[in-house]
């Protein structure tokens, strides 16, 4: 980890107040520092903001490589749990890892808007499909250019792992077909979403009489292709 991140509050936060939370979930190899932006404008706004640390990020590189996909799903949606618990609506942001994260989780989870920012729902390169194999004689590899941001000042002091352990980098592919498979039930069920805020907004102010979408029930979906968009 870079000498500047200790001088950075780049961990866990709990930002602000008010009837609505968002849960802001960072990339891999990073920490909270790389959503806390957003966190700030959102609470600045009254809004709650929460940027917890995805299990094994904010300690080593070898603790980065135990953690499964399926542990930063749970970490999501104990988080989001928690905040429904208290908060009348719940939005997720997500950061490339934090926005596969936030999607997956909306298949499955009551999720009142969704922002994702660089979710990388496939990599671009056929060599993954090797990585079981490499991470046997190479485990790690260096970033050799850091972070993607392109800003120099920005660039500099972010906080995040040196290296990307070969573990992590299989666990998100895995993550991503996952993601990729849920996409079809995600567009389902948040488009329902929009239907019935918009006629419970348009019944109210008396634009129409009735409601169709009252009494809709969310699709239930196998594997596969999904549910056809309306």
């Amino acid at each position: 980890m870079s000498g500047v991140a200790m001088e950075l509050d780049a961990g866990p936060f709990d930002l602000g107040d008010g009837p609505d939370a968002a849960l802001c979930l960072h990339g891999l190899t990073g920490m909270p520092f790389e959503v806390r932006p957003i966190g700030e404008a959102l609470a600045a706004r009254g809004v709650r903001a929460v940027g917890p640390m995805l299990p094994g990020h904010g300690e080593t590189h070898e603790a980065l490589a135990r953690a499964a996909h399926t542990d930063w799903l749970d970490a999501v949606a104990s988080a989001h749990r928690a905040l429904r618990s208290r908060h009348e609506r719940v939005f997720l942001v997500g950061l490339s890892l934090g926005g596969l994260l936030a999607l997956c989780h909306a298949a499955e989870a009551e999720v009142d808007a969704l922002a994702v920012i660089g979710a990388p729902l496939r990599l671009g390169t056929r060599l993954v499909r090797l990585l079981p194999l490499v991470r046997r004689f190479k485990p790690y590899f260096p970033k050799r250019r850091g972070s993607d941001i392109r800003e120099a000042a920005a660039h500099a002091r972010h906080p995040s792992l040196a290296v990307m352990p070969a573990a992590s980098v299989i666990e998100l592919v895995r993550l991503q077909g996952r993601t990729r498979e849920a996409l079809h039930r995600i567009q389902a069920r948040h488009f329902l979403d929009t239907m019935r805020g918009l006629f419970a907004w348009a019944k109210e102010a008396g634009f129409v009489k009735t409601d169709p979408a009252a009494g809709v029930r969310y699709p239930i979906l196998k594997s596969g292709e999904g549910f056809p968009i309306w």
